[in-house]
């Protein structure tokens, strides 16, 4: 297990492989060699904050805004605003989403989940959905 971990991280670059190894005849007289494999993570200092809102005005998804801007996501659940007033919110809050290199993701009718550049979504999501329902998880 632990060499195909090593393989993982050699191939994504994150540490180098250990080229001073034995390979063709193993390790002589049973002397085993142990190499570093302390691995350091780039990290801004903060951690991932999801911010979860059920606005009713327009003005609540202007502050909302600030939280993308921060780097934040957002889970937001439009179900309480006019229908009129949901579009233009999505609308603006996919261009924030935009503007700062991020990515926003349609849950379902009234859900939407607005992250930040850096937060990957998964883009088999609704499918999972649906497969959950078929089967009675939801």
């Amino acid at each position: 297990m632990r060499a195909l971990w090593n393989r993982i991280l050699q191939g994504l670059g994150i540490i180098e492989e250990d080229r001073d190894a034995v390979y063709e005849g193993g390790n002589p007289a049973g002397q085993s060699r142990q190499k570093n494999n302390i691995v350091d993570f780039p990290s801004q200092g903060s951690s991932l904050k999801l911010i979860v809102k059920k606005p009713l005005t327009f003005a609540e998804v202007e502050s909302i805004a600030e939280h993308l801007k921060m780097k934040r996501a957002v889970v937001i659940n439009f179900e309480e605003m006019e229908p009129s007033e949901v579009i233009r919110a999505v609308d603006f809050l996919s261009g924030v989403t935009f503007a700062t290199g991020g990515n926003s993701q349609k849950i379902n009718r009234y859900i939407f989940l607005f992250a930040p550049a850096g937060v990957t979504l998964d883009v088999d999501f609704h499918r999972n959905i649906k497969r959950d329902s078929a089967l009675g998880d939801s």
